[in-house]
């Protein structure tokens, strides 16, 4: 059996209470103005939680207004 880790990390978080449209993937969003409109939604608190991967998402991205925490991992 295959297991999606982003579908499976997604639904963990909404069965933890948080709304399934605040839960974003940067591989989602497949060009750069979708990518724009993403962290549009990041900034502005509409999407609350955006995972994606180093090669994707970019080393150092720096997308937040409103950081609390962040996570890495290797």
């Amino acid at each position: 059996m295959k297991v999606n880790v982003y579908d499976d990390v997604r639904e963990k978080l909404v069965a933890k209470g948080i709304p399934r449209e605040e839960i974003a993937f940067i591989h989602e969003a497949g060009t750069e103005v979708k990518k724009a409109e993403l962290f549009a939604k990041v900034r502005s608190g509409k999407v609350r939680i955006l995972i994606g991967s180093t090669p994707k998402l970019g080393a150092g991205t720096n997308i937040q207004d409103r950081l609390i925490e962040t996570s890495g991992s290797n």
